[in-house]
């Protein structure tokens, strides 16, 4: 056990991990982590799925790619995503 400047008390076998979201006050640190805007990647995966492309799509695309190395499937579903891309970045 040791006792940090700010007087937190910490297991030394397992360090505290650092905070995610950073923030000049604890305020903003609450706000920021408690923010309801989707994030880049959650509005990426409902445009992917507005234009057609499921997780299942992606899979067997994939999996054409590798095992199969038909990259056909694979290559028109990143030119979709690649246009959805464009319009959320």
């Amino acid at each position: 056990m040791s006792r940090t400047g700010d007087f937190r008390v910490e297991d030394m076998r397992f360090p505290a991990r650092p905070p995610i979201v950073t923030a000049s006050t604890p305020q903003q640190g609450v706000i920021a982590s408690h923010d309801p805007k989707p994030t880049t990647r959650e509005l990426r995966k409902k445009a992917y799925y507005a234009a057609g492309i499921t997780l299942e799509d992606m899979i067997f695309a994939l999996w054409d790619h590798l095992i199969k190395s038909d990259g056909a499937r694979a290559a028109a579903i990143q030119k979709i995503m690649d246009e959805v891309d464009l319009t959320i970045n």
